[in-house]
């Protein structure tokens, strides 16, 4: 048996910590955790457009856009369309119209993307991307050297004192192929013409509805956008700011339209996999940020007046298709200089930009002040 000794003193052992440890030890605990990875689907658009299924469907959008201001809706992917159409979309080039002011009203948050514009109009280029093996052909004196070698290797009465040590018999040789890949092929719009159709259907059956994502009425649907990861975090590859000269006329007029005729997004994941986060804009909001996994297939409708968004492709294989449904035109923006300012001219003005309060003996403001006399 161990005595026990009460209010004996033991041993401690203690630990001190540096500035730099109590620093990071704060930084970590005061770090917000990530909110969970939510993977969910509202509702699947049915491969045969039977009207009775679309309108199923529908009603299953709405409901969760009116409850959650989004919703996420699986559409029908042929296998090998998510690929064709991504290797088809990396064959185009960037786009120069873009401008880092406008960055995040088009592409969200912290941009890992390339952005590409949807071609219009479809290039002749051939149907068939399949892999093929084409023969490369021999110029005439390799074929006149492999014809001389396969009549040697070809004789049954073969001499080396004839012939010499250095012809000694060889295998015939074999033509090289030469492998076309598919990114090497011309381009084929096809697939995003066909993904875009998709984008059309759905968008002409949510304007049946549009008092569930906050529209006066679904007036129109922007030209596509694609999106092809970079892969290069914290670098965004948009045209830098600048001064708006003449060849920018009504660039601002188009852009503050956007931003209020703007009602529904359309993020369409077609190959890969990623992240969408959703942040509500306001800072009363009761919920929190919401991430959303995107898996092939998943069309993503959200409320860009609702919600602050960002993307992120797990990998470089991954293509979006992005657009806008937006609300009827109310008013023509048009920005205009004024002859004069406004007001009385001809008399001493000030202009002030800026004011300030000072209070004595340290008060903090007019009630304090007002107690302190």
């Amino acid at each position: 048996a161990l005595p026990i000794c009460l209010g004996s003193a033991l041993p401690t052992a203690t630990a001190t910590m540096s500035s730099d440890e109590t620093e990071l030890a704060v930084e970590v605990s005061e770090q917000e955790p990530e909110p969970p990875l939510v993977d969910r689907i509202d509702a699947t658009w049915p491969e045969e457009e039977e009207q009775s299924k679309i309108m199923d469907c529908l009603n299953e959008i709405c409901e969760a856009l009116v409850n959650t201001g989004y919703s996420v809706l699986q559409m029908p992917l042929q296998e090998g369309r998510g690929e064709e159409a991504r290797l088809n979309a990396e064959k185009l080039e960037d786009v120069g119209w873009l401008r880092a002011e406008m960055e995040e009203a088009y592409l969200g948050l912290e941009n890992m993307t390339r952005i590409k514009d949807m071609p219009i109009e479809e290039d002749e280029a051939p149907a068939d991307l399949s892999d093929a093996a084409v023969p490369e052909l021999p110029d005439v004196a390799a074929k006149a050297e492999a014809e001389d070698t396969d009549a040697k290797s070809e004789s049954s009465w073969y001499d080396p004192d004839l012939y010499g040590s250095d012809s000694e018999p060889e295998e015939k040789a074999k033509e090289e192929k030469k492998i076309v890949r598919k990114k090497d092929l011309p381009p084929d719009f096809t697939s995003l013409h066909a993904l875009d159709g998709q984008l059309l259907s759905v968008a002409q059956v949510l304007s049946l509805s549009p008092e569930s994502f906050g529209a006066y009425t679904a007036e129109q649907k922007t030209l596509t956008y694609l999106r092809v990861p970079h892969m290069a975090e914290g670098l965004s590859l948009v045209g830098k700011p600048g001064k708006i000269d003449a060849e920018d006329a009504g660039l601002g007029e188009h852009y503050l339209t956007f931003l209020m005729r703007r009602k529904l997004c359309m993020f369409y994941n077609v190959e890969g996999q990623g992240v969408l986060e959703l942040k509500f804009k306001s800072p009363d909001a009761e919920v929190g940020p919401c991430r959303l996994a995107l898996r092939p297939g998943r069309l993503v409708l959200f409320r860009p007046d609702l919600f602050q968004y960002s993307y992120r492709p797990e990998d470089d294989d991954c293509l979006v298709m992005q657009s806008y449904i937006l609300d009827q035109q109310t008013q023509q923006l048009q920005f205009r200089s004024l002859p004069n300012p406004p007001g009385v001219q001809g008399c001493d003005r000030v202009h002030v930009k800026s004011m300030t309060e000072r209070f004595p003996a340290g008060c903090d403001g007019c009630d304090m002040t007002q107690a302190l006399f």
